[in-house]
């Protein structure tokens, strides 16, 4: 049986990710080594991205995790676990894969019988659930509180623009102007909050952590100061014109 599935993204740190490994290791236990053909155990971290894109890899994650190259922005984090043994109808395997991304959903691979997947299931989802990441679900509610007063700042230069260019009357051309601006200024800050507010987060010591700015996102500090400055300069605008 095969089995492939998505879960919410997680928080976790060192710990989590060492007693996860601790757990999952006995689904791979108490075979008969004699009929054991190939046992493969892998973690492998990834960091950075473009020319500063590290990819490490160890059997062991304690090992990994204390390792002196693991450094910076963790993007991805993949877990796996393979046996294969000699059955008298051929071999026989059993695999485990999570992989972890702070910008995708958890994806969670099961290959063996039936019994064995919904038991590695079971303990899986119980382990991952109890560490959810809430955090994405705040660049919706970022989004929109930036968009408005965004909208309206860069609405404005298109607003003059049509009233000088355009035949339509005021109504319209204000129309028009608004929706020039939100969607314009919307292109920008979703690609601005999607990073702010990444889907898994990893804390993983001091030599690999979240960027600066996540940080501050966490507690929506940045929709509220880009609130907060944009309606400034919307008064400013309306109210101190030359």
């Amino acid at each position: 049986m095969q089995l492939q599935y998505s879960l919410p993204g997680v928080t976790v740190d060192t710990q989590d990710l060492e007693k996860l490994w601790t757990e999952l290791a006995p689904l791979f236990a108490g075979v008969d080594r004699a009929v054991v053909a190939e046992e493969r155990a892998e973690a492998t971290i990834t960091t950075g991205r473009g020319a500063g894109r590290r990819i490490i890899q160890d059997s062991d994650i304690k090992r990994l995790l204390e390792g002196v190259f693991l450094r910076g922005v963790v993007r991805d984090i993949d877990l796996y676990f393979e046996l294969t043994t000699l059955e008298p109808d051929g071999p026989d395997t059993q695999s485990l894969m999570i992989s972890f991304s702070r910008d995708d959903t958890t994806l969670v691979q099961l290959e063996g019988t039936i019994e064995w997947v919904h038991q590695a299931k079971s303990q899986v989802d119980s382990f991952l659930q109890q560490r959810q990441n809430s955090n994405a679900k705040y660049r919706p509610i970022a989004f929109l509180a930036a968009l408005s007063p965004a909208g309206t700042i860069v609405a404005i230069p298109f607003y003059r623009f049509l009233v000088e260019n355009s035949v339509y009357s005021f109504p319209v051309t204000a129309l028009l102007a608004g929706v020039m601006g939100l969607i314009t200024a919307g292109g920008f800050l979703w690609f601005a909050f999607y990073p702010l507010f990444p889907i898994s987060v990893f804390r993983l010591g001091p030599r690999t952590h979240p960027p600066f700015y996540y940080r501050l996102a966490s507690e929506i500090i940045i929709s509220v100061v880009v609130t907060l400055i944009a309606t400034a300069i919307i008064s400013v605008i309306f109210f101190f014109k030359p």
